[in-house]
């Protein structure tokens, strides 16, 4: 039964990690506008914009070598990154440069874990459910972000902050297990 599968599993209960770094504090108006107040939408367009170019790029370069779950590993760790000089709260260049960090971290591991699972999963029933159960289990991050990300912990939310570095650093780890699993594998046959 596909609700009992060792992988779609593993790659679902990742899933929800993921999607607490899409509820990083977005670079706001006000953060961008205390370096130039001339661009406000300008500078946070320019942080998806950044995630996209390096998600392109390792998508591209994850074909070329056929491995997702480095890449997978490497977008988890460049979020953890970011979101260390979010919780440093050193000042809004710092701010800023974490937002742009974590962005390229998210990008990269979001669309490479969907490629991931899509290409070891057979067709049709399995791969569907695995996809379908990756979306819903990710999003449900969403219900408890905002209890997390409490106005009064603002700038430095420490609460949210925190707990997305521990699920960011458990899925680094789940996903390092399932590619040295696949690996061992595919070596063996």
């Amino acid at each position: 039964m596909i609700l009992y599968d060792y992988d779609s599993s593993t790659f679902n209960a990742v899933q929800g990690s993921k999607h607490w770094v899409a509820y990083f504090h977005n670079p706001s108006p006000s953060l961008v506008g205390s370096i130039n107040t001339a661009y406000n939408v300008g500078g946070i367009i320019a942080v998806y914009f950044t995630g996209f170019a390096v998600y392109v790029g390792s998508a591209w370069y994850s074909d070329k070598i056929q491995q997702r779950g480095i890449f997978c590993m490497g977008g988890f760790l460049t979020c953890i990154l970011g979101y260390i000089f979010l919780i440093a709260n050193q000042g809004a260049g710092l701010s800023l440069a974490g937002c742009f960090i974590v962005a390229m971290g998210l990008w990269k591991l979001s669309g490479t874990a969907f490629t991931w699972i899509s290409v070891n999963n057979p067709r049709y029933g399995k791969r569907a459910f695995a996809s379908g159960m990756q979306i819903n289990i990710g999003n449900a991050a969403g219900v408890s972000a905002p209890f997390l990300f409490s106005s009064i912990d603002a700038p430095a939310y420490y609460p949210g902050y925190g707990a997305t570095i521990a699920l960011l650093a458990l899925g680094t780890g789940i996903y390092a297990t399932l590619h040295f699993w696949y690996r061992a594998e595919q070596n063996e046959a």
